[in-house]
């Protein structure tokens, strides 16, 4: 069953050109569908490249998520915060001055590798 009556049809998932489904097949293809993953995402592409240049254009008018609290720490010339400017940031963007909480967020960023822990109260931005 067609689903497109274009210069292509397409049947059960892959794309195949009128043009050359009737070419005899190429001596050295063992191939039974002209066209392979790429081709189609191509095809597609050209079908559909202005439905998809509008999606993206889209996207980038939305709203940018929260600013990364890590982004909001001040720290000295050698990238050296304490945990009382962790408090504090984390306080100014409406969050409960909870110590485990804090804590908790400085060991996800040490996991992640966004800082490295000088002392027990001092961390540095990696």
């Amino acid at each position: 069953m067609c689903i497109f009556t274009l210069p292509f049809q397409i049947h059960s998932g892959s794309v195949l050109c009128r043009d050359l489904r009737e070419a005899p097949e190429h001596p050295r293809s063992a191939r039974k569908r002209p066209f392979g993953p790429s081709a189609a995402v191509y095809l597609k592409y050209r079908l559909f490249a202005e439905d998809i240049r509008e999606a993206t254009e889209s996207l980038k008018d939305e709203k940018p998520g929260p600013q990364c609290l890590l982004d909001k720490v001040v720290t000295n010339d050698q990238g050296v915060f304490t945990f009382d400017e962790a408090v504090r940031v984390y306080t100014e963007s409406g969050k409960s001055p909870d110590e485990k909480k804090i804590r908790n967020v400085l060991s996800q960023w040490k996991k992640r590798g966004y800082i490295l822990q000088m002392t027990d109260d001092r961390y540095k931005k990696a």
